[in-house]
């Protein structure tokens, strides 16, 4: 046991000079990020190695402590063969649905509730752990024990500096072979807004002199008086711009005996647009 947990600490280290690598990372050090009222996992840790590499690589990780609010019920492809549902929003964190259909008729799907549950039933969680193959966060070498916490799985967890953003979550995908694979995924994109009228106020300038108002307080000039209108603006999200979803499978977990395959490379997948539904509550 010792041996494992120096071999850990070692293996830490290395991650910290790994780490440089990737792009403006605003806590590298520690295993959780601070964003407005929430602690998530910090994906450097969090996530795989190799995952985090590629899309690093695409210039696709988006680090920030003010990511774009996820207010929307969903997005979706072009077609809606792909759909990402989201619920439960807080700063930072979102449940998350996935669906996806080929073009065979064939289906898959995800949930993040869904997830936690498979993995804390017979005792997959804890032979997981036990196996190594999640990244180091789940080490309680590296992390104590909140390493051994599968509440983590329950939500998808959100950083950037609006309106780019970086999503990440795990899934147990359900899937015709039934071969229910676990997988990281990452997506990143740009949040466009539509922008929309709410208000105008137009000055009562009969009231107010040139000589009554204050001058500007940082460069001392004076101030404008007209008749103008002005138009008081809000944004809701309209779509998703280059997107790009990151999937590497870390393990199977094979229904009625069937074979489980190789562990696939890493997929990316590149969605130019993504179009929004926005939430009613919005």
């Amino acid at each position: 046991m010792k041996i494992r947990q120096t071999l850990t600490l070692i293996f830490a280290s290395g991650l910290l000079f790994f780490s440089s690598c990737l792009k403006d990372d605003p806590n590298g050090s520690n295993t959780t990020l601070f964003y407005g009222h929430q602690d998530i996992p910090n994906i450097n840790y969090y996530m795989p190695r190799p995952l985090l590499k590629t899309l690093n690589d695409m210039d696709s990780l988006h680090f920030g402590e003010n990511p774009p609010k996820m207010l929307f019920d969903s997005c979706y492809n072009n077609d809606t063969t792909i759909v990402f549902a989201f619920s439960n929003h807080c700063f930072g964190m979102t449940s998350l649905s996935f669906k996806e259909q080929f073009d065979d008729g064939t289906k898959v799907s995800s949930n993040t509730d869904d997830t936690y549950k498979f993995m804390t039933e017979n005792k997959r969680w804890e032979e997981l752990l036990n196996d190594t193959l999640l990244p180091i966060f789940f080490d309680t070498a590296f992390n104590g024990t909140t390493a051994k916490d599968p509440e983590v799985l329950r939500h998808a967890y959100i950083m950037g500096k609006d309106p780019d953003f970086t999503l990440y979550y795990y899934e147990v995908l359900k899937e015709h072979q039934q071969l229910q694979p676990l997988n990281a995924i990452i997506l990143s994109g740009t949040v466009v807004y539509k922008q929309f009228p709410i208000d105008t106020i137009k000055p009562v300038h009969d009231r107010i002199t040139r000589d009554s108002l204050p001058n500007d307080t940082i460069n001392n000039d004076p101030p404008v008086v007209n008749d103008s209108i002005v138009i008081v603006y809000d944004s809701i999200p309209q779509y998703l711009t280059d997107v790009k979803m990151g999937v590497k499978t870390l393990k199977y977990f094979p229904k009625n005996n069937t074979q489980a395959p190789t562990i696939p490379d890493i997929n990316i997948k590149s969605f130019d647009t993504l179009f929004i539904k926005t939430s009613k509550n919005r």
